[in-house]
């Protein structure tokens, strides 16, 4: 396509902006939505995917970041939400999974890491929470479970590790402490109880060994001392009772025996000396019961 031409549709687009979409959305369906998407993608690579989005952003702050996306919202619930996200994978690779949330960093800081995640609950419940983390799953797998994790760590150290956790927590109660623990335990399997502990691990120092205990302590109390032990019992039987204390002596030494028994006293005089026999010997005898 001649540059020529291609500069007269963006200067098209400049002069008339998001009123100009409304109109054609006003002449027919076939102008409206989705399908004018596909009718740039059609004209010209250059005005197709990213490239698109791109040229908005030069043309004005007014269509480029999260003010496109929410002016995208207003022309129709068919380029809203969890709606254009599956459009955008329809129309190429390259704006779908981790390649959009890419292309969205590289476009702006607005639309880049904890900064988007915020806009997408401004945006609607159905993007906020553990409903995006579902619709992303649905998506497909490369932004499921483990995966998921692995790619905002490789976007920035403020979406990874104990980070991410903390940002969660501070954007919705439901994605904090233990309600976030259930919520990755009904996502996926690989994502529950002893698997976690090991992806967490493989994932970042900080968040393996008795490092990731100090930092629950830190984010919740609920998450703390005995109080944890009890949730991770009700969780799963694989994180009960002695099996929990065998898992962490295969993880790591440090939490191996007399070594764990300190981690312990120094964390929290709640699981120290006599007030740990009780609840562990209660946990042996439901053990030996069942």
């Amino acid at each position: 396509m001649p540059e020529s031409y291609v500069k007269a549709v963006l200067l098209f687009l400049v002069l008339c902006g998001i009123h100009l979409v409304k109109h054609l959305c006003e002449l027919g369906k076939d102008l409206c939505g989705i399908h004018l998407v596909k009718h740039l993608c059609e004209l010209g690579k250059d005005l197709c995917g990213i490239h698109l989005v791109k040229h908005l952003c030069e043309l004005g702050k007014d269509l480029c970041g999260i003010h496109l996306v929410k002016h995208l919202c207003e022309l129709g619930k068919d380029l809203c939400g969890i709606h254009l996200v599956k459009h955008l994978c329809e129309l190429g690779k390259d704006l779908c999974g981790i390649h959009l949330v890419k292309h969205l960093c590289e476009l702006g800081k607005d639309l880049c890491g904890i900064h988007l995640v915020k806009h997408l609950c401004e945006l609607g419940k159905d993007l906020c929470g553990i409903h995006v983390v579902k619709h992303l799953c649905e998506l497909g797998k490369d932004l499921c479970g483990i995966h998921l994790v692995k790619h905002l760590c490789e976007l920035g150290k403020d979406l990874c590790g104990i980070h991410v956790v903390k940002h969660l927590c501070e954007l919705d109660k439901d994605l904090c402490g233990i309600h976030l623990v259930k919520h990755l335990c009904e996502l996926d399997k690989d994502l529950c109880g002893i698997h976690l502990v090991k992806h967490l691990c493989e994932l970042d120092k900080d968040l393996c060994s008795i490092h990731l205990v100090k930092h629950l302590c830190e984010l919740d109390k609920d998450l703390c001392g005995i109080h944890l032990v009890k949730h991770l019992c009700e969780l799963d039987k694989d994180l009960c009772g002695i099996h929990l204390v065998k898992h962490l002596c295969e993880l790591d030494k440090d939490l191996c025996g007399i070594h764990l028994v300190k981690h312990l006293c120094e964390l929290d005089k709640d699981l120290c000396g006599l007030y740990i026999v009780e609840p562990v010997c209660k946990a042996f005898v439901k053990i030996f019961v069942l």
